[in-house]
């Protein structure tokens, strides 16, 4: 009779740590499901700047592009002079 109690009071002990790393286990899980939320929203933002940040590249990109094209075509004209910037003046 007394190993049956010792038996039944170990099973109920056992159970009750089970239950209790069980609803540990539960409280993380839901804990850690909110920060993954948070840490979503998060790169999303971070993804938003970064398409906003390529795109005013890109526009930068195009500029350069346009002002490498002027500086070619000046380059380009008889007379250019490097070390002044220019085209010389033809004397007029």
């Amino acid at each position: 009779m007394d190993q049956l109690i010792l038996i039944i009071g170990s099973v109920s002990t056992a159970c009750l740590v089970l239950l209790a790393v069980v609803s540990l286990g539960w409280k993380f899980a839901h804990r850690n499901q909110d920060e993954l939320k948070a840490l979503r929203v998060s790169m999303d933002e971070i993804k938003s700047v970064l398409f906003e940040i390529n795109g005013r590249l890109g526009r930068v990109e195009g500029r350069l592009e346009r002002v490498e094209g002027r500086l070619d075509s000046i380059e380009g004209q008889p007379g250019y002079n490097p070390f002044t910037g220019g085209v010389k003046d033809s004397g007029c």
